[in-house]
This record gives structure tokens, C-alpha cells and sequence, in this order.
């Protein structure tokens, strides 16, 4: 493979980490927003991002079956570590929409128990309103409707310690992804740090193989003389007789 396939294939990896980073990026507001009503809302929104990790991983397969062609040393090197640090990176961020996704799941269920709860807090102000009434006819029925009140206040309570416990969750999630976020943003200076030690390294390698030639040309030339040496010193003091 040539040094133009090797930077194309570079570039495509950088291109496609580039474009899964800023798919995730308006997700996460997504997910901490109320604009989620359904499983296929999310479904439709990560759908690009979901597209991109599978091309990118596509790449990444290509990039590795270049490095089992003919290439050169200072090629393989860098191919093989941008496939290595590309891999690592497309699994953080496989990781990070697993969350998103979970946060999404969450976040959709966490807006049902409060649609429920104020159909509850409705029926339970129209049951108010006609065990109202009802007293006044019906003394009686006294007991039962505090015990139905009581009830609905105990239920209402659970609703909410569980609404509580969710939004923690969610918080906690959000932590998460920025810890990941700010993972993301050292691995690629380290990355950038890499493919410049890289390109020194071959600039090394090539210098190297210049000298190596012409350090072969010198070796020739020498063995040249002293065969040269070796002959006129036996055409002389050996076979003299032979060459008058």
C-alpha cells in the first residue's frame, strides 16, 4: 500500500471519530429534556449516530485488512496504532450512547408516572369533590372516604420517593458521561501526541535506510579494492611466472 492509501485510510478514521463525537453532543440534552414522549423518538434520534458507529466500524476493518498487505515498516506502525486507539474510542462511544439510551428509557418513564399521577391527583379531587356530597346525604359514609384519601396520599407518596430515586439516577448518569466526555478529549491529545512521536519515528526510519545504502555502497567498493589488492599480490609474488 502506498504512503497516499495510508493517509486516506487515517483520515477516514479521524473523520468518522469526528462525526459519531458530534452526533452524541445534542443527544445528551435530548435525554435531560422533556422532548422524549417514546421509545421510537429515541429510536429516530440515535438512529444517525447508531448509522455512523457501524460505518465507522467498517473503517476500522478495512484499516486492518490494509495492514496485512505489503506495506512499509513506518506504515504499519501508524495504521496499526490509529486502528488501535480508533477501536478503544468507537467503544466509549458505544458505551456512551448505551447510557444515553438507558437515561432516554428512564427519562420516558419518569414523564408517564407523572402523566399518571395527575390523572390520579384529578380522579382523586373529582372522588373528593362527590365524597363531598356524599356526606352531607349520607353520614355514614365517612370512614370510607378518609380511608380512600388516606390511600391516595400513601400512593402519592410512593410515586414521588420513586420520581426522587429516578431523577438521582439521572444525575448520577450525567456525571458519568461528563467524566467520559473529558476521558474523550485527553485520549485524543494523547492521539495527537502519538501520530506526531509517530511521524518523527519514521522520518528516523527513512534517514536510516538512506545510510544503510550507501553504507552498502561503501562495503562494495571496499570489497572491490581489496579483492583487486589480493589479485595484483598473487599476479606478483605467485603467479609471476605466469604473467611475465
Amino acid at each position: 500500500m502506498s504512503p497516499t492509501g495510508t493517509a486516506a485510510s487515517l483520515a477516514a478514521l479521524d473523520r468518522h471519530a469526528a462525526r459519531v463525537q458530534t452526533l452524541l453532543v445534542p443527544l445528551k440534552p435530548l435525554v435531560s429534556s422533556k422532548a422524549l414522549t417514546s421509545d421510537a423518538d429515541w429510536n429516530t434520534h440515535a438512529a444517525p449516530t447508531r448509522h455512523a458507529l457501524a460505518q465507522w466500524h467498517d473503517e476500522i476493518a478495512n484499516a486492518s485488512d490494509l495492514l496485512k498487505t505489503s506495506v512499509s515498516d513506518s506504515d504499519r506502525h501508524l495504521l496499526s496504532a490509529a486502528v488501535d486507539e480508533s477501536t478503544k474510542l468507537k467503544a466509549i462511544h458505544e458505551d456512551s450512547l448505551r447510557r444515553l439510551a438507558a437515561d432516554a428509557r428512564k427519562t420516558i418513564q419518569r414523564q408517564a408516572i407523572e402523566q399518571r399521577r395527575e390523572l390520579l391527583l384529578q380522579q382523586g379531587t373529582a372522588t373528593a369533590g362527590d365524597q363531598s356530597n356524599g356526606l352531607r346525604l349520607r353520614g355514614s359514609e365517612k370512614d370510607q372516604a378518609s380511608r380512600a384519601a388516606k390511600e391516595a396520599t400513601a400512593t402519592l407518596q410512593r410515586m414521588t420517593q420513586m420520581m426522587a430515586q429516578e431523577l438521582e439516577k439521572s444525575a448520577t448518569n450525567v456525571t458519568a458521561l461528563d467524566t467520559q466526555t473529558r476521558l474523550l478529549k485527553q485520549v485524543k491529545n494523547e492521539h495527537n501526541s502519538l501520530g506526531g512521536v509517530l511521524q518523527s519515528t519514521k522520518s528516523l526510519l527513512t534517514d536510516l535506510e538512506h545510510r544503510d545504502r550507501t553504507d552498502k555502497l561503501i562495503i562494495g567498493f571496499a570489497v572491490l579494492v581489496f579483492v583487486s589488492v589480493v589479485a595484483y599480490i598473487l599476479k606478483k609474488r605467485v603467479f609471476f611466472f605466469l604473467f611475465p
